[in-house]
């Protein structure tokens, strides 16, 4: 079965989407965005959450750092991250869409699937489109808390008997 033949039988609510969380990341992914409204055939993984060292949520400034109302994501990428991002987008802008599309992807959920309306060389892209403060503090924490890895370290430990209760 070819893979536009999965595209067009898969749906977000069946046991397939509830199963991405398996699939390889080098290969393609059909999957659905967090909501479960949309479907996506994604390439395979390119660039990895952990290039992106901060998100924030901010009003857009134009050249001359005037406001322009527009809630958007700021992203801040390390050094490998500008780089591959950087030949990303030189080879995305331009495109017609869906090839000028790329995807954030948590969990083998589409957070925001944006297009690519520049060539970024400063590892300093933003993500705009109809967000609120709100939706976009949201993306904004998804991508820079997403994109960690969490560890625990032991801080204490205490042994308790099971007789303890009995006092």
């Amino acid at each position: 079965e070819g893979l536009l033949a999965q595209y067009e039988s898969f749906t977000c609510d069946s046991e397939a989407a509830l199963d991405v969380a398996n699939a390889p990341a080098d290969r393609p992914l059909i999957t659905c965005d967090d909501t479960g409204v949309y479907k996506y055939i994604l390439g395979p993984v390119e660039m990895s959450g952990e290039t992106i060292t901060d998100a924030v949520a901010q009003v857009a400034a134009t050249s001359t750092g005037a406001s322009t109302g527009q809630w958007v994501v700021q992203i801040t990428l390390d050094k490998k991250g500008t780089k591959t991002f950087g030949e990303i987008s030189t080879r995305m802008h331009g495109q017609p869409e869906p090839a000028n599309m790329f995807a954030f992807v948590l969990d083998s959920k589409v957070l925001s699937a944006p297009t690519m309306n520049g060539v970024i060389l400063d590892g300093r892209p933003s993500i705009s489109g109809s967000f609120t403060q709100e939706t976009a503090q949201v993306l904004a924490n998804q991508l820079k808390f997403g994109a960690l890895p969490i560890g625990f370290t032991v801080q204490s430990q205490e042994d308790i008997s099971a007789t303890l209760g009995s006092n």
